[in-house]
């Protein structure tokens, strides 16, 4: 595989990620930490001991990646592939020899390393508010950490690979569904969550934690073999 290649599609992705999808992806980001900091409010005002408010936004935070990752990277698949297939700009990037592979892998690299960049700056933003506006430090374990950091966000790079799927093989009408449907869901699931956890205490277990990283990234490779036998015909399919 030419990586040359896939660092052109991801260059490209980065400069349409700017020109279109950046106010979108900074609204949902901003809908989401909104939440997240009104929920907090509300626990804090209830004047809980420390360690079951630590608890709480541990929770909170570990959770979060996979609303940032999805709400952000379903937004950049879906508009990007959305406005390349009305404007033909996929059938001229397949017919100068960019196999539908390389530019699929190319956009969904882009997607997911673009999102788990804007989730952390999204994580350091929101630990950073809770410290400045209620005074509150959250800490975090090994564990806790090993599971916001990589355990969540592998789950949420499955889920954008299923979508970058449904995208790159169905009709527009189904990118523009998906399009509106995973961010808005992403954003209900962070504010009833936040809820749920609020009143449940999430257990960490570091052998199911890799279990689920090992189901999770089997499953990604069978989505990548199933990408390397799609035709040009149907992704250019209006």
């Amino acid at each position: 595989m030419n990586d040359n290649i896939i660092k052109a599609v991801m260059w490209k992705e980065k400069v349409c990620f700017m020109r279109n999808m950046f106010p979108i992806v900074l609204f949902y980001v901003v809908l989401i930490m909104g939440t997240q900091l009104f929920v907090s409010s509300l626990y804090i005002d209830l004047d809980f001991p420390y360690d079951i408010l630590n608890s709480i936004f541990a929770n909170n935070v570990i959770v979060m990646p996979a609303m940032v990752i999805v709400a952000v990277g379903s937004i950049i698949i879906s508009q990007d592939m959305f406005e390349e297939r009305r404007e033909k700009a996929l059938d001229v990037l397949l017919a100068i020899g960019i196999s539908p592979k390389k530019l699929w892998y190319g956009k969904y690299l882009f997607a997911i390393l673009s999102s788990y960049l804007i989730c952390l700056f999204f994580l350091i933003i929101y630990i950073f508010t809770i410290r400045m506006l209620f005074g509150f430090h959250v800490h975090l374990t090994f564990e806790e950490w090993f599971y916001t950091l990589i355990v969540t966000p592998s789950v949420a790079f499955f889920v954008l690979a299923i979508t970058a799927f449904i995208c790159w093989v169905f009709k527009q009408e189904t990118t523009q569904i998906v399009m509106i449907i995973i961010p808005l869901t992403a954003y209900m699931i962070s504010f009833f969550l936040s809820d749920y956890l609020g009143a449940h205490d999430l257990k960490i277990n570091i052998l199911i934690s890799i279990a689920v990283l090992v189901v999770t990234y089997s499953a990604l490779a069978i989505i990548l073999m199933m990408v390397n036998h799609i035709s040009k015909e149907r992704i250019i399919e209006w």
